[in-house]
């Protein structure tokens, strides 16, 4: 390669990557004016989006994009970095309005979302969509962005409940107490017995020998693509509260930024453990098995709950 060539290949590689607006800011010699179009400045954003050389391009490679009026996105869209997601579902994904005259399908496609504003299927979850609705708008979060507002909902680990447990005492005390057959019995099947507004088989969910009542428990957690997004929690059923014949349920959500279903199980598990009765609790993940015993094997050993050093993440 002469110099002259040299010469050549440096000045290429040199404004290679320098649009021909940003090269007539210091070279009078060239014209600040789209080569293509002769219409508008000669920069990427321009030739991508509005020179009209390459508008039956832009329609063939996506029609409903190239539909999308350029003044409402966002210099950064425009040169393909994605801005933080907006909470507002009025507005577009990144927290601009959108003009009314604009047509639903591209003001979908910009982000408008009514899903929590459009009538459910039912009262159930119709209410969800209310309380959701009510979260959202809440002036509480106004500023935050959609991954700030699930960061507060999550919260950070360590920030739940702290639980309180019954004593061994306690829990003798209130089982002495209990007439295991309330209620009155049916004259028309004495295996039957109610207390005016429930009715149960004698025999059913009754403790068994040694004073243990059923407790069913369950978790879930969501695993959608964006773990900013998942959310967890657990479930308990107790058929009959001890003295009584009435079912119980309880559950809560769980706190922290990650988690798994396991760990969403093995909260229902523990909370069974504050219940002021003696248990027997039915799960149905072989996994908290395995983890509840290796938990109650590391309590008998140290004569505690928690210890300074932790083997297992899933063992608090």
């Amino acid at each position: 390669m002469d110099d002259e060539a040299k010469a050549i290949t440096k000045a290429i590689s040199a404004g290679g990557d320098m649009s021909k607006e940003k090269i007539a800011q210091f070279n009078e010699d060239i014209e600040n004016i789209c080569t293509y179009c002769l219409d508008g400045p000669a920069n990427d954003v321009h030739t991508r989006w509005t020179c009209k050389a390459f508008k039956e391009d832009r329609i063939k490679i996506d029609a409903e994009i190239a539909a999308i009026p350029p003044d409402l996105l966002p210099y950064c869209i425009q040169c393909v970095v994605a801005p933080a997601m907006a909470l507002d579902g009025n507005s577009s994904f990144w927290g601009h309005q959108l003009p009314d005259e604009l047509d639903d399908k591209i003001k979908k496609l910009l982000g408008r979302n009514t899903y929590l504003k459009t009538p459910a299927r039912d009262g159930q979850a119709q209410l969800l969509k209310d309380q959701a609705l009510g979260i959202a708008e809440d002036d509480e979060w106004s500023g935050l962005n959609a991954r700030q507002f699930m960061m507060k909902q999550k919260e950070a680990y360590g920030t739940g409940s702290n639980l309180d447990f019954p004593k061994a005492t306690d829990i003798e005390m209130l089982h002495q107490g209990l007439d295991q057959s309330q209620g009155t019995r049916l004259n028309d099947d004495n295996d039957k017995v109610t207390d005016g507004e429930d009715t149960i088989t004698l025999n059913q969910f009754q403790p068994d020998g040694q004073g243990f009542y059923d407790v069913f428990g369950d978790g879930s957690y969501t695993t959608p693509r964006n773990w900013i997004a998942a959310l967890g929690g657990f479930g308990l059923w107790i058929p009959r509260w001890p003295g009584t014949l009435k079912q119980t349920f309880q559950f809560g959500a769980i706190k922290g930024l990650k988690a798994s279903s396991t760990r969403m199980e093995l909260a229902g598990w523990i909370t069974s453990l504050t219940l002021p009765f003696k248990n027997n609790y039915a799960t149905d993940n072989a996994a908290v098995v395995g983890k509840a015993t290796k938990m109650l094997a590391a309590a008998k050993k140290r004569g505690r709950p928690c210890s300074r050093k932790r083997n297992h993440p899933d063992i608090f």
